[in-house]
């Protein structure tokens, strides 16, 4: 990414959405090393990030401190001008070499109502170094917002000391890397100075981020926590990294992400296209760009892909055709009617089919609730825990998520489901937008009844309601639907035959039956894409923003896993 040269930039970016409904893992192995001896510290250090996925990714945020994720006012002077952080971002981890991501020195965090525990103030040494930090959502000048960090002192008093159980930087020298070594003897000279780090946002309702570093002796958790929330229903990602006065080498390989938990065998996502905003308000007329993110997560190619939205209408997919791991995203439109806006929300369904080897194939329905005016002030999200097939008389439990989207305290929060009662949470009182306490999780549960058997389907809606000042706060409904049928009776097995007399008769065994199919399919590790081999000559000038190169392919069935390595010269 960078050579060890001053005031170098360099970013890669992964710009196709990747679905978040059943998480993303994304590992990578990163190298810092060879400052400037004669300097104070190397710096500054690699940033990973995750985007909104229906947002552009054409640029990482600001350098230095804040590592190419969040914003900067350079040297907090009013006169320069404020530089913003990666569009619609949704998290920043930052591998921190120098410590400055840290601190919200620059206008880092800028609104943000939790300050980092280094507060604004410039730092001599910088206040976290050797520190993996995160830092949440944020679009443009504001937000950013510090989340946590691998230290033992979260308290506004300083020192801040890392817990990492090792350097970030790694002790190769230039001395290690004279000019005529061999790419071999090079990569053997870097090795002590390899990180892997594996990068983990767990699926809703509770999702969690999990770091791990391995510095050479087995993988580490050095940060768990609660990851923001809303998620967004896909993500993108990118890496960047910067030089100034002091310096580091910075390079990245073995780049691979992939789902948590297995996907359907077609997985469809649906939003709205954030690369032009909608107005505020959304008036009659106005015409919602809709993406639907289609995923082959299953073991054969699918042909004849088609996306199908009774309210969208014509949907447009740049191929019919994905093979197996492949993500292609299809687009829509639709006109806001008057109806639409008295109304207050637009609500719909869509759902992708396709055919395969084994026959057709057919995504579960991907929902998206748009709300219209600010009679809305909740975000409700719904799903059912166990997607599968249910029988008459098993229970179906439900989550909810539900997001305060106004600056103002609710209270006497309760979730209304038509088909079950009693939804429980958490929390019944939310912070404002984006602050700690804005987001909580309820639960209930129904239980199937022969006549849910005979429809061969349950489709419940919900609301959720609470109290802001001087006004009651409602969302618009959240819908989700289990398949139901009626318990088959277990086949009665055949008896053997008798078998015919013979000189030396062998029995036949009876064949085994099982009493129902699985209805999800199984889960074994993927194994660790090969060795890419050499690492050519890396540098950073010009701030080069770099696509990455990756191959799709499954590590398991129902997993996306993408790879990249930096292509050999």
């Amino acid at each position: 990414m960078t050579d060890a040269g001053h005031d170098r930039t360099a970013a890669v970016l992964y710009e196709r959405p990747l679905p978040a409904n059943e998480g993303i893992q994304v590992s990578f192995e990163q190298w810092q090393y060879g400052g400037d001896p004669a300097l104070p510290s190397p710096a500054d250090g690699i940033a990973f990030f995750l985007v909104d996925g229906a947002a552009p990714l054409s640029r990482p945020g600001a350098y230095g401190g804040s590592l190419g994720y969040a914003q900067k006012l350079p040297d907090d002077n009013p006169a320069n001008p404020f530089l913003p952080g990666v569009e619609d971002g949704y998290l920043g981890v930052g591998l921190d070499v120098l410590g400055n991501y840290f601190g919200d020195w620059e206008r880092r965090g800028n609104g943000c109502a939790t300050r980092s525990p280094a507060g604004t103030g410039f730092h001599v040494p910088a206040p976290g170094p050797n520190m993996v930090t995160l830092r949440g959502p944020g679009n443009g000048t504001d937000g950013y917002c510090f989340l946590g960090a691998t230290t033992s002192n979260l308290t506004t008093t300083g020192p801040w000391p890392s817990t990492l159980p090792g350097q970030l930087q790694g002790p190769a020298t230039a001395a290690d890397l004279p000019p005529g070594i061999t790419p071999e003897q090079a990569e053997a000279a870097l090795v002590p100075s390899r990180r892997t780090v594996t990068v983990t946002v767990t699926p809703t309702p509770d999702p969690q981020v999990e770091v791990d570093v391995d510095f050479g002796a087995g993988p580490v958790r050095v940060l768990s926590q609660a990851a923001p929330q809303p998620v967004p229903a896909t993500y993108k990602f990118g890496f960047a990294s910067s030089t100034g006065d002091f310096t580091d080498v910075h390079l990245l390989r073995n780049v691979v992400a992939r789902s948590v938990n297995p996907l359907p065998e077609l997985n469809l996502v649906k939003q709205i296209d954030r690369t032009t905003p909608l107005p505020d308000p959304v008036t009659a007329g106005t015409v919602v760009p809709y993406q639907f993110v289609v995923t082959n997560a299953g073991g054969a190619a699918i042909r004849d892909l088609v996306v199908t939205d009774p309210l969208v209408g014509a949907i447009t997919c740049p191929t019919t055709d994905l093979a197996v791991g492949e993500t292609t995203t299809c687009t829509g439109t639709y006109t806001v009617t008057a109806a639409d806006v008295q109304r207050g929300f637009i609500t719909n369904l869509a759902v992708a089919n396709g055919d395969s080897d084994s026959g057709p194939v057919t995504s579960p329905e991907a929902d998206h609730t748009l709300p219209l005016n600010d009679n809305y002030g909740l975000l409700l999200e719904k799903h059912v825990d166990e997607p599968r097939v249910y029988l008459a008389g098993e229970t179906a439990t439900y989550t909810y998520t539900v997001t305060n989207t106004t600056d103002l305290t609710v209270t006497d929060l309760a979730v209304l489901d038509d088909r079950l009662t009693g939804v429980q949470c958490e929390s019944t009182a939310l912070a404002p937008r984006n602050a700690p306490g804005s987001v909580t999780t309820c639960t209930g549960s129904y239980t199937v009844t022969e006549a849910d058997a005979e429809a061969g389907t349950v489709r419940n809606t919900a609301h959720a309601t609470g109290t802001a000042p001087e006004r009651t706060v409602t969302s618009p409904p959240a819908q989700e639907e289990i398949a139901v049928r009626a318990e088959e009776p277990s086949p009665s097995p055949s008896p053997c035959p008798t078998p015919s007399p013979s000189p030396s008769p062998t029995p036949s065994p009876c064949p085994s039956h099982s009493k129902h199919p699985s209805e999800r399919p199984s889960e074994h590790p993927s194994e660790r894409p090969t060795h890419p081999g050499e690492l050519p000559k890396t540098g950073g000038d010009g701030s080069p923003v770099l696509p990455l190169l990756i191959s799709a392919g499954l590590g398991v069935a129902g997993l996306f896993t993408i790879r990249w390595a930096r292509r050999r010269s």
